[in-house]
């Protein structure tokens, strides 16, 4: 099976036409103001296709990013024109020799994890590479996302060049969402098709606060996601700074 984020790569900016990410970058930007010194340096785990990387950069912040998607690097890296470190890494088992004033993790990644284990070591990861007082941002669609919103259902999305289908299928055992997404891409000679399997899993707050806490952090606050409100279960997303 194609590994996710591989094939849709070259298009994935143009799937995510829709998501403002200015506006997620000032939330970013007001959850730093959680960490105890002021926040220069930024890793950006799992970071894509670098949109919301390179928009830190060019706000002043000295950003290096990491995805386990070499296509999907490759993207980022002509995004990017070499100015900002991205590097192929895995973000339960990265080790840079090196520590940051805050590490992200946005838009969902780490409910590519599918496992409580998997979680705690990109955890784990997390703290390894934050100085003292820093912080670690990131946010997760909750279980009533995927049960509710993405539930069992069929999207479509249409540009002029592109079309996308997007088949969920809802797992109530394990909180699983396969995704099914198949895009066609129009081209010069004609369109052609691809198709990705992702898998998502959505994890009770109470979960990942317990797992912060396991892999070291000492304070974290789960918010309902663009707010400062607390998050609750029926938050479809959640967005947690751990410090």
């Amino acid at each position: 099976m194609t590994q996710p984020f591989t094939l849709i790569a070259d298009v994935f900016d143009q799937l995510m036409f829709d998501v403002d990410y200015e506006e997620w970058v000032d939330y970013i930007e007001a959850l730093l103001t959680f960490s105890d010194h002021p926040v220069t340096e930024i890793l950006d785990v799992a970071c894509g296709t670098a949109t919301p990387t390179w928009i830190l950069h060019r706000r002043g912040y000295r950003v290096w990013g990491i995805d386990r998607s070499l296509p999907m690097l490759r993207v980022a890296r002509r995004k990017t024109g070499g100015k900002v470190p991205l590097l192929a890494a895995d973000m339960r088992m990265f080790h840079l020799r090196k520590q940051f004033d805050a590490v992200l993790c946005i838009f969902d990644s780490l409910n590519n994890l599918l496992s409580e284990q998997d979680l705690e070591m990109a955890f784990r990861r997390a703290r390894e590479h934050l100085k003292d007082g820093g912080v670690f941002i990131f946010d997760m669609n909750s279980i009533a996302a995927l049960k509710d919103y993405w539930d069992t259902d069929v999207k479509v999305k249409e540009t002029p060049h592109l079309v996308s289908i997007w088949r969920t299928t809802y797992n109530s055992q394990n909180h699983t969402s396969r995704l099914e997404i198949t895009v066609f891409v129009k081209r010069k000679n004609g369109w052609i098709r691809l198709d990705e399997v992702h898998v998502e899993r959505g994890y009770p707050i109470r979960t990942v606060l317990q797992l912060l806490r396991r892999a070291g952090f000492q304070k974290a606050e789960a918010f309902h996601h663009l707010t400062l409100r607390p998050a609750t279960e029926n938050s479809l997303r959640f967005t947690v700074v751990a410090r």
